[in-house]
């Protein structure tokens, strides 16, 4: 848990450093450390923690059978929100946080459904796939119904890796990312999505491009994905200047790098 929360202190660190942060973030923790460390923080963020199995309670990998069996927590939680009619932004927490994007979104409200964040692939930068870590979702019927649907297909696979031990591998095709995009693109239930440019949310792709194209580009966010572990995701934010902890076991931050990031 320790790498993952070193990403969520990073987080804070970097919202609050932003004049129009919002204040309503809830953070799902799954262990009562987590918690206290966060509250550590600022005695202000919400965080609530899920009861899980003790193996689930530490870092899990994309892919893997524990990650999955969170992910099933995740979604039911989102359609718990939905269901109560509540507006919902669904974010983790690699990324780098420039503007405030919720002026922006909420712009959308009574046009769409849901709003996300454009998913690239191996070629492109561009393509019609969403990704599964970073969206909007107005509270309608629409998306209530999409949320189920996509926690009943949840379910299922958890159902059938169900005696499969946390660390074990399953298939590409099986997980929430695949399930979503399938519904997304079927425009289930009649969903009315808007895919967000990929020039102000960007993916983990943007630290690849030329920098001209890097400096022409301006973002509300940076997604640092697209590079496999939280040990590897935080080696490259402080490579970038984009992290903003302090070595040492303290939370503390680190002015300079803060100062430094108008120059992305």
């Amino acid at each position: 848990m320790h790498i993952l929360k070193s990403r969520t202190d990073n987080f804070f660190l970097d919202t609050y450093r932003t004049p129009d942060a919002d204040p309503h973030v809830l953070v799902i923790a799954t262990n009562q450390e987590a918690k206290e460390k966060l509250l550590s923080v600022s005695p202000d963020i919400k965080v609530v923690v899920l009861t899980v199995d003790k193996n689930l309670q530490k870092d899990q990998d994309f892919g893997h059978v524990g990650y999955i069996r969170l992910l099933v927590h995740r979604t039911e939680l989102l359609l718990a929100l939905l269901e109560n009619r509540i507006e919902t932004f669904l974010f983790e927490f690699d990324f780098l946080w420039l503007q405030n994007p919720l002026s922006l979104f909420k712009s959308y409200s009574g046009k769409y459904d849901m709003l996300f964040e454009q998913s690239s692939d191996k070629h492109s930068m561009v393509t019609n796939s969403v990704n599964g870590g970073f969206f909007y979702m107005f509270p309608t019927n629409t998306t209530v119904k999409l949320l189920q649907e996509l926690y009943s297909r949840m379910l299922k696979l958890a159902d059938r890796i169900k005696t499969w031990p946390p660390e074990k591998k399953i298939s590409q095709g099986e997980n929430d990312q695949v399930y979503l995009n399938d519904l997304v693109s079927k425009r289930y239930s009649g969903l009315k999505a808007l895919i967000l440019p990929h020039t102000v949310f960007p993916d983990g792709k943007w630290y690849s491009l030329p920098e001209s194209e890097r400096k022409s580009w301006k973002p509300y966010v940076i997604h640092n994905n697209w590079i496999i572990g939280n040990g590897n995701k935080i080696a490259r934010a402080k490579e970038w200047g984009h992290w903003f902890l302090n070595n040492g076991s303290e939370i503390k931050c680190n002015f300079e790098a803060i100062r430094n990031i108008n120059s992305v």
